[in-house]
């Protein structure tokens, strides 16, 4: 990632690095879709994870499936050669020329043939890289870093909402139903079959994400938020009620966790990442992914905790607990995530009040 130094993230830069690339190198009307890649690779990752590590996960093939995952990070230092610095970066830095370079080889034009140099009089351009390096140009403002973050008064809601859509990501109960679907599912089938089912999971995770990557552009982050984060709500009590319920079909829970983690591909798994930078001007989006990152990570700690003694408690009944959160989370988006479906950060705050 090589925007990484630049930006100064030291730990987990791709996990603050990445979205924001894509969401910089995309055109306006793709970067949903392309947004969601990321969240595609994960999910392929984890699913081919899963399929090679089954036959070895024993005494003697644990070492083999370790040296096994250094193979895609050497191809990714390999491709990595091959990726540009992003238009909005360099420009936020004065190199105006590089900009128009790095924005006509990622439309597919000529970075060595360019028919003017970028710096030709405000407005008077009729070519589509100048008139997209204006929108980037016009997207300046003040200097933000972490510490006044903010106390920028347009930055408020864009960040309670996306922060907001992070802390649902983790305690929507997505990691209850990823780590535990295996013991879930041996309350109704034999060992054997609970792995197959779990990896059915990880399954239906990778086309519901890309059932994702083609709805965004059309019905909107919005709306598959609320769509999703309800259907969520809907799948955890089925599977509450299904495991509680001796009398339920044992397909009932299958149905139940599949459908849970479906909606959570079409939703919470992709659109808090890809939608910061939409909500967010490109002036201060890199110290609000720090922030968004850390926040996303902290519930994640905070999850690591209370889950186990939860379940403790609770049972499968947790899943009720869950069903409750996304409706609240529902609640949440529904108030305070705003649709940024083709449009700039600027549009958005201005259709919204943010200014």
């Amino acid at each position: 990632l090589r925007r990484a130094p630049h930006r100064r993230h030291r730990r987990r830069p791709g996990t603050v690095v990445l979205p924001l690339y894509l969401a910089e190198i995309a055109p306006v009307a793709l970067r949903g879709s392309i947004g969601s890649l990321n969240q595609l690779m994960i999910v392929i990752g984890i699913l081919v994870a899963q399929v090679v590590g089954l036959p070895l996960a024993t005494r003697e093939g644990w070492r083999t499936l370790m040296a096994l995952a250094g193979l895609p990070a050497a191809v990714q230092v390999v491709l990595l050669f091959g990726c540009v610095e992003t238009p909005s970066w360099l420009a936020s830095h004065g190199l105006l020329h590089d900009a128009r370079k790095s924005l006509a080889f990622l439309r597919g034009g000529d970075r060595g043939n360019l028919a003017s140099d970028g710096q030709g009089d405000e407005g008077t351009s009729s070519n589509p890289i100048d008139r997209e390096l204006d929108d980037i140009f016009s997207a300046a403002g003040p200097k933000v870093t972490v510490a006044n973050l903010f106390s920028v008064r347009a930055l408020r809601r864009p960040l309670l909402a996306a922060f907001g859509l992070q802390v649902a990501q983790q305690f929507s109960g997505i990691n209850a139903a990823i780590y535990y679907s295996t013991t879930i599912f041996q309350q109704s089938y034999d060992p054997t079959t609970a792995i197959r089912l779990t990896l059915l999971v990880s399954v239906t995770n990778l086309l519901t994400t890309l059932l994702s990557s083609s709805l965004i552009e059309r019905a909107g982050r919005r709306t598959l938020l609320l769509t999703a984060t309800l259907g969520m709500s809907l799948s955890a009590a089925l599977v509450a009620g299904a495991v509680r319920a001796p009398s339920s079909p044992t397909e009932a829970v299958v149905v139940g966790l599949m459908a849970f983690v479906g909606f959570f591909g079409v939703g919470l798994g992709s659109i808090p990442w890809l939608i910061l930078p939409e909500l967010v001007p490109g002036y201060a989006v890199g110290p609000a992914a720090s922030v968004c990152t850390s926040v996303n990570w902290s519930a994640s700690f905070a999850l690591a905790f209370v889950l186990p003694k939860a379940i403790g408690a609770l049972g499968y009944d947790i899943f009720f607990v869950f069903s409750a959160l996304l409706v609240g989370f529902a609640l949440f988006t529904y108030r305070y995530v705003p649709e940024t479906k083709g449009l700039t950060p600027e549009e958005v705050a201005v259709r919204n009040g943010f200014v």
